[in-house]
């Protein structure tokens, strides 16, 4: 079912902003009640507007691209530095805006609808003033997936594109179809926009752990060793359009052939330049401003002002308190000898505690 714009807003992993962001002039003041709804419902439209345009994938996921916005179904994503460059700015242009509105003259829930929504740009634009890394906080397709890399072994164009279009892409009609064949096209595009800035980000420090890179290398390595019409993102279209005159598969097949394979091949070129410097630090901690951007990730994932210090504390008076209530259990039943975890461990494997296989365990 479509969602409304209600409900998009709602959602704290649906809000971005792009495209002409019409930033109110410098002494603009919105004087009475009437005038400030109209302004914050355009505001507030104007912000699913931003968030669809960015990210195209939001829009077929969500249903709402048809009608005046069927020009999002050829699209995808700008995953270029530029792209993502112009991503930040608009971000920033539009939380100018909503800094701009005094939410006491609003009802309530306009005026909580303006407060999340200025939180969450507010949060989008500090993380884009890291140098490195993926935003997902305003993008609803990403689903919260803030991450240090643009390519590792569960974020990217080539884990991402290849099961949105075969989940969220339509196909009714032949126009669908062809929209099908333009996002593979840029599909290629957004790859080697994400090699460039994995590049940049390596000569900043920040590179996949080693066994990470690895996984991520040997990812992209089994797909190029297949053949491309095999791959399910050409069977895919073909299936979908097979009682269609025109023989998208092939299409699709020349596209993977001449475009997707040369891009994954340059992706995987840089991977392997990078795998020499790998480390096996697996934590921000040691990336550039890495406290500075796992503090972030915490204002940007959760409702808490809390330090990671004191999240790690909390998570370890918690363990200690379940522990102590377990303690007790696991005495009176014999196992008094180890570590709580141990004995769990031995009680898991305690045949006195397991079902009967069949109907009788049941």
């Amino acid at each position: 079912m479509p969602i409304s714009r209600r409900t998009l807003m709602q959602s704290s992993a649906a809000l971005a902003a792009t495209g002409a962001v019409a930033a109110c002039k410098p002494g603009d003041a919105v004087k009475s009640a009437p005038d400030l709804a109209d302004y914050t419902t355009d505001l507030l439209n104007d912000a699913v507007d931003l968030i669809l345009n960015s990210y195209p994938e939001s829009a077929s996921s969500a249903g709402l691209d048809t009608g005046d916005r069927k020009h999002l179904k050829s699209k995808l994503t700008d995953r270029s530095q530029a792209g993502q460059d112009k991503i930040a700015g608009d971000v920033r242009a539009l939380v100018k805006r909503l800094q701009k509105v005094d939410t006491s003259g609003l009802d309530a829930d306009a005026a909580l609808n303006v407060d999340v929504v200025k939180t969450i740009f507010e949060t989008t634009a500090y993380g884009f003033d890291f140098p490195y890394g993926d935003i997902a906080q305003v993008n609803y397709n990403w689903s919260y997936r803030n991450s240090p890399y643009a390519v590792a072994q569960n974020t990217g164009a080539f884990t991402e594109i290849p099961s949105f279009l075969d989940s969220s892409h339509k196909i009714e009609t032949a126009e669908d179809a062809d929209a099908y064949l333009m996002r593979m096209n840029a599909y290629a595009d957004q790859l080697d926009g994400e090699t460039e800035r994995t590049k940049d980000f390596g000569g900043q420090g920040v590179i996949l752990p080693d066994f990470l890179l690895t996984k991520t290398l040997g990812q992209l390595k089994g797909a190029l060793a297949k053949d491309p019409t095999t791959w399910g993102i050409v069977t895919g279209l073909a299936g979908k359009t097979e009682n269609m005159a025109m023989d998208y598969g092939a299409d699709a097949a020349v596209l993977a052939r001449e475009k997707l394979v040369p891009a994954m091949q340059r992706q995987v070129a840089v991977l392997e330049d990078q795998a020499a410097r790998a480390t096996s630090d697996a934590g921000v901690w040691a990336k550039p401003r890495g406290d500075e951007y796992y503090d972030w990730n915490i204002r940007a994932s959760t409702t808490t002002k809390m330090s990671a210090d004191e999240i790690h504390q909390m998570g370890l008076d918690e363990l200690a308190e379940l522990q102590g209530r377990m303690e007790p259990i696991l005495q009176s039943i014999g196992y008094t000898k180890g570590s709580v975890g141990a004995r769990m461990t031995a009680l898991a494997e305690d045949p006195r505690y397991h079902f009967a296989d069949g109907d009788a365990g049941r």
